[in-house]
């Protein structure tokens, strides 16, 4: 399945929240914990889970 990763920098999500895309957009400097999830909603269809970012 093909992806976008983070297409703008940590903080510049609300630019995605109309953005009209081919491709499921996925978080992954936007999203350190779950708090970040209510922020990021609508704005990415997946979240990048790195294990080292979250405490392993």
């Amino acid at each position: 399945m093909a992806m976008l990763e983070q297409p703008l920098p940590a903080g510049n999500d609300r630019a995605l929240a109309n953005f009209i895309h081919p491709l499921p957009i996925c978080a992954d400097e936007s999203c350190h914990t779950r708090d970040d999830l209510a922020r990021l909603a609508g704005r990415y269809q997946m979240v990048n889970i790195k294990l080292d970012k979250t405490g392993g």
